[in-house]
């Protein structure tokens, strides 16, 4: 179902492409998006129903270091692809198979992520998630995009502000639960 899916977006986006609705029909569009849900909740209700527990470590921590280089190679080539189609289409199967094979957390690389200094980085990635872009776009007038120390400074103002979010939505949320102890809610 999923590749029959894929390949019906990527038929509309060989058909679409030369037309000015071409960016809201791959990507914008709420139908094309409730499919990529779809995707996603099939994809937890398979993974929720696999047990494994006799697989080698060696064996996953061969398909997590695959699974990171064919991404690297996917990026590589992702740059002669437009943007509707880089983050739709392209990138679906192989995200898909990255979320399956590190679902199980039998791999090295697996168990390195799963310390707990990136377990609490991990913890406000989706603050992160929705600062990051706002503070490139803030300091693109002022800082130059390719230098490493800019990409630096953004990397960790976005963190220090997506851990400051994050701390203040936890300390507000237990707050508002106290408060509904206290009034028998």
């Amino acid at each position: 179902m999923v590749v029959i899916i894929l390949i019906i977006e990527l038929i509309l986006e060989l058909i679409f492409k030369n037309y000015s609705i071409y960016q809201w029909l791959i990507y914008i569009n709420p139908g094309i998006r409730a499919i990529q849900f779809i995707i996603g909740m099939n994809m937890a209700n398979i993974l929720k129903s696999i047990r494994i527990n006799n697989l080698n470590i060696k064996i996953f921590s061969l398909l997590e270091i695959i699974s990171i280089i064919f991404l690297g190679i996917v990026y590589i080539f992702s740059r002669y692809l437009p943007a509707e189609t880089r983050c739709g289409v392209y990138y679906i199967p192989n995200l898909i198979s990255i979320l399956f094979i590190f679902y199980f957390e039998k791999g090295i690389i697996s168990r390195i992520l799963s310390n707990r200094i990136l377990q609490k980085i991990a913890s406000f990635s989706m603050e992160f998630y929705m600062i990051h872009q706002m503070i490139i776009i803030a300091y693109s007038r002022y800082i130059n995009k390719n230098s490493l120390f800019s990409i630096t400074f953004c990397l960790l103002l976005s963190l220090v502000i997506a851990f400051v979010v994050h701390d203040y939505i936890i300390k507000f949320n237990n707050y508002k639960g106290r408060l509904k102890l206290k009034r028998g809610i």
